[in-house]
């Protein structure tokens, strides 16, 4: 729904419910209230915490099924598989300091 649409951009831009009251303000669009916009982002990271937990495990068996292909097996029989990894997040000053309070990561198999 259009709440929810809002909320998710709201949230995925890095900005807040002030943000959002301001950007439905010059759009002359009613506001959610608080504790709406809160419900929302509440049902919003279960279900991105549930759909990442599903997307990690189905990697994690597809790297398995890879890694046992390749005969990549220690010596008591678990699977191994080399990876790269990568992370960062944001810094940047205007006269200030500025650290950005979520980052990404990403790990890759080769």
């Amino acid at each position: 729904n259009i709440n929810t649409a809002a909320v998710w951009s709201t949230i995925s831009a890095g900005n807040t419910f002030s943000n959002l009251q301001e950007r439905l303000a010059i759009m002359n669009i009613p506001p959610l209230t608080y504790s709406m916009f809160q419900k929302i982002e509440c049902f919003l990271s279960k279900e991105w915490e549930d759909r990442l937990w599903i997307s990690i495990e189905k990697a994690g068996i597809e790297e398995y099924d890879i890694a046992i292909s390749k005969g990549q097996v220690d010596e008591n029989g678990l699977a191994w598989v080399v990876v790269y990894t990568d992370c960062g997040w944001s810094q940047r000053s205007y006269g200030h300091s500025y650290n950005a309070s979520s980052g990404v990561a990403v790990i890759i198999g080769k």
